[in-house]
């Protein structure tokens, strides 16, 4: 995609030799030529730079910069993963400089990394041959490298192509694998969009370029997946895994697809594109309390491997760099019950409990040392202390915006992990939350208030509480102390929270499944929160008897425009929905 040059970060990189560009003028540190090696005599490089100052605002401005300080670069030798630059160098009123490092050989490969306060790393990687130089030349021409997500990807590129498993410059001792040679390393930076750096005949040149700091990002977004039952059927489909494995096609097929042209929102008209990743938010496995289809009680662990088919292993949308698109998840209701019990059988008892889902999700989003197991959620009492202590709250920052995965709704347990996170991101950054329940989210969904007066189980069908939320219940209750229809005092609690976070500037929910774009204002109309409900393919409002109004959302996000264009996409007819261009600009309520 097009980014206008005034929205580089750019390090214009004077590479100067130590005692005023001696004879041997200015050179690199690693090379598989000894004859190149004998004729070279080590140099300390030093690099300077300058950062554009319109984006150098923009940035300072995002991650709250303190003194104009929005970050630092370093240099580590790529050939074996140390750094070699003797002090990380500021990025200081949009100026960097002092960054050196010493040189012993002919031909070398270097990464900068360029480490954003409160923000994104990028990193460009620089073979440098300097074997060839002129007779007489006693200075380096000026070199100009843009670091930002299009260097990035040429170094992610490159370590796929070389076959390196971890992040050189960001995970310690990473390296080009020994025994490489420069030119093998020279033709991966090429052949994926880089430059190498070479004498030429007045001076060092380099051929590339790396793009902006803040780029674009898109992702597709659906949920309540609901495999283990049947919907009406359509063109032969009506089981969870047939459906969802039609919609799973349908979003293979999204990258040669051409974005709505009259919506006016961003990238119109243009194809969608490369995918960053994909966002389904619960109910992957539909609450095993009945006689469905195609499962008599379906178990989360017979549905689990459907799913698993579907999105992560068929499903097969590529980012930017060509890798495939990650699937983040949060587990939704019909999951926790599934791993903590229902009043209905057989999750009524400890033999019923199913915690496949909740667990799956789990590890694959929070990613702990020591894998959860549904082990944990072996009977009713030891489910409740599992779930307690095992939240799904996690977040990742892509391109300058900040995504929170919220597990159910963001509650007392939730939103206290949530301010422990968004305390180390800047209040200008765009903070994106997804979960499951709307913000209104259902009485049941919260704690039986009841317990001190009934001799009854936390979960039972005289109450009918789930005890999926952490807070108690406290409005009115109906008839028979079950859930009441008003949750205006767990929702107050929530708006209260929301006003200390006011760039959480847009909500993602299923749970209650139709596409509708709105704002949420809460019980005494004091907020205004952008909304993004989507459908179901098996249990939407519309959709589960209409196949008509089937779809899912595609996402574009410009954060250096601070917009964000959701759009229906109605998969069934092949056709664009509705859609809503909203700001990312923190909320003024």
């Amino acid at each position: 995609m097009g980014v206008k040059k005034s929205l580089y970060i750019r390090f214009v990189a004077a590479a100067m030799c130590a005692a005023l560009f001696a004879l041997n003028g200015c050179s690199g540190t690693s090379s598989n030529s000894s004859a190149d090696n004998q004729q070279f005599t080590a140099k300390t490089v030093s690099i300077s730079g300058s950062v554009d100052s319109v984006l150098g605002k923009v940035t300072a401005k995002s991650v709250g910069a303190v003194a104009n300080v929005i970050g630092s670069v370093t240099a580590v030798d790529a050939l074996t993963g140390t750094t070699v630059s003797t002090a990380p160098a500021e990025i200081v009123n949009n100026q960097f400089s002092g960054l050196t490092f010493n040189v012993s050989s002919a031909k070398t490969v270097f990464v900068l990394v360029a480490n954003i306060t409160n923000g994104p790393t990028f990193r460009s990687i620089i073979p440098l041959d300097l074997s060839n130089q002129p007779t007489g030349l006693f200075f380096s021409t000026p070199l100009t490298v843009l670091v930002g997500p299009k260097s990035e990807s040429v170094v992610q590129a490159v370590e796929k192509t070389l076959n390196i498993q971890s992040k050189i410059g960001i995970v310690s001792g990473s390296s080009i694998p020994a025994g490489t040679s420069f030119s093998t390393v020279s033709n991966a930076v090429t052949g994926n969009g880089g430059g190498v750096v070479a004498y030429g005949q007045t001076g060092i040149t380099i051929i590339g370029s790396m793009e902006t700091i803040a780029t674009q990002t898109q992702f597709i977004y659906t949920s309540d997946s609901h495999y283990g039952i049947k919907r009406a059927a359509f063109n032969g489909y009506s089981s969870g895994s047939q459906v969802n494995g039609a919609l799973v096609n349908v979003m293979n097929s999204m990258p040669g697809v051409t974005l709505n042209c009259i919506d006016g929102g961003l990238n119109a008209c243009k194809p969608v594109g490369a995918v960053d990743f994909v966002v389904n938010t619960g109910d992957l496995a539909n609450r095993a309390d009945g006689n469905v289809y195609p499962y008599k009680n379906a178990a989360a662990k017979d549905v689990w491997p459907q799913f698993a088919l579907d999105y992560l292993t068929t499903l097969n949308l590529k980012d930017k760099v060509g890798n495939k698109a990650p699937v983040y998840l949060v587990p939704g209701n019909h999951d926790v019950s599934n791993a903590i019990g229902y009043y209905k059988a057989p999750l009524n008892t400890d033999a019923g409990l199913d915690a496949t889902s909740y667990v799956q999700i789990y590890n694959i989003m929070m990613k702990p040392a020591t894998a959860l197991t549904t082990a944990s959620f072996g009977t009713y009492a030891t489910a409740a202390t599992a779930y307690a202590t095992n939240r799904v709250v996690t977040s990742r920052d892509v391109n300058g915006v900040h995504l929170v995965f919220v597990g159910m709704y963001p509650d007392s347990v939730s939103r206290p992990l949530i301010d422990a996170d968004l305390a180390k991101v800047s209040a200008a950054t765009p903070v994106i939350l997804f979960t499951h329940d709307q913000p209104t989210s259902e009485s049941k969904h919260f704690t039986n208030p009841n317990l001190t007066t009934l001799p009854v189980t936390p979960i039972n069908g005289t109450n009918k509480f789930e005890n999926l939320l952490s807070d108690v219940y406290a409005d009115t209750q109906a008839a028979g102390n079950t859930p009441g229809t008003s949750t205006d005092i767990e929702q107050r609690a929530f708006v209260a929270w929301l006003k200390t976070h006011k760039n959480i500037v847009a909500y993602f929910h299923g749970n209650d499944n139709a596409n509708e774009f709105y704002t949420y204002t809460g019980p005494d109309n004091d907020i205004a929160l952008n909304i993004i409900r989507v459908d179901s393919p098996m249990k939407g409002n519309f959709s589960a008897t209409d196949p008509t109004k089937l779809s899912f959302q595609v996402v574009t996000i410009d954060p250096l425009a601070q917009k964000m264009t959701v759009r229906e996409y109605l998969w069934y007819l092949k056709q664009w929905g509705a859609s809503t261009t909203i700001s990312l600009a923190p909320r003024a309520i």
